[in-house]
């Protein structure tokens, strides 16, 4: 399944009915999600991927992630080129 951004514009109720479903139906199921919400992520997500500017800053599981950055205030300088 490749989710991009599923609850983004919902209400905070149907976000976490979608959240359920979701839960449910990835037993046997490759999931890929994408989403601006990083307790989404924590709560969906086996590994958790960040990207920043097209790229790949860093990945694991959420466990890894909150002890390697803390509780997700993770800040990306912006580099244009």
């Amino acid at each position: 399944m490749i989710l991009d951004e599923p609850t983004s514009g919902m209400d905070p109720e149907s976000r976490r009915q979608t959240w359920d479903i979701l839960q449910e139906e990835r037993q046997g199921r490759t999931m890929i999600l994408s989403t601006h919400f990083m307790d989404e992520a924590d709560l969906l997500g086996d590994r958790i991927a960040i990207l920043s500017n097209g790229r790949l800053q860093c990945f694991g599981t959420s466990m890894f992630l909150k002890k390697k950055y803390g509780a997700y205030t993770i800040t990306f300088p912006l580099v244009f080129s």
